[in-house]
């Protein structure tokens, strides 16, 4: 009995990750980069990884609205 073999999926590399770019001029979008770079900010009193993230996730899905590519 022959064994499968798993296929092997590439992981996209953490180092790679770039932030959203907000569209200008909308209110939204500048609000999510704000809260973004407050909580990714080490030296910020709102530094939160966890909440960065969010952020991140949200401004990414906002930008579909407009028909952006992040």
């Amino acid at each position: 009995m022959a064994l499968k073999r798993s296929r092997v999926i590439p992981l996209p590399s953490p180092f790679d990750f770039r932030a959203p770019e907000p569209v200008p001029g909308c209110d939204k979008c500048a609000a999510l980069a704000r809260d973004y770079r407050a909580a990714n900010n080490p030296y910020n009193a709102r530094y939160n990884p966890s909440a960065a993230t969010d952020a991140a996730v949200l401004l990414r899905r906002h930008l579909k609205t407009h028909g952006e590519e992040s």
